[in-house]
């Protein structure tokens, strides 16, 4: 469980250091940038703010075969589970970080491709 936890420390010291940095003032000519940036960082909140709302099971699971790209064996060692309860709770914690954000480019009243193939 030290690899969960200490991956937990340094996402929170990595995010702690990108609060702390300065903004950069942008001229006229970088607007569309600013804006398509403003827009990946609203989306960012709200994957973040959804995975953090996940129980600690899923979150243990996407941190280590996700973010660190740990294989499903390693999962395994690391939290002493099955490989099928991995697979299991991978799928899952990433099916609900889907359902709270929508796709890029998926505008409100529009239908998606996934409701089109359903």
């Amino acid at each position: 469980m030290n690899v969960v936890r200490n991956h937990r420390r340094s996402s929170r010291r990595y995010r702690d250091v990108l609060e702390r940095m300065p903004h950069v003032v942008v001229g006229e000519d970088d607007a569309e940038a600013v804006a398509g940036r403003g827009e990946d960082e609203r989306r960012m909140r709200e994957v973040l703010a959804r995975i953090a709302g996940l129980a600690r099971r899923y979150q243990d699971v996407l941190a280590l075969c996700v973010w660190e790209e740990l294989s499903y064996a390693d999962g395994v060692a690391a939290l002493g589970i099955h490989v099928g309860t991995v697979r299991s709770r991978l799928n899952r914690a990433r099916e609900r970080v889907r359902e709270a954000v929508p796709a890029p480019g998926y505008r409100e009243g529009e239908h998606s491709l996934r409701e089109e193939l359903l």
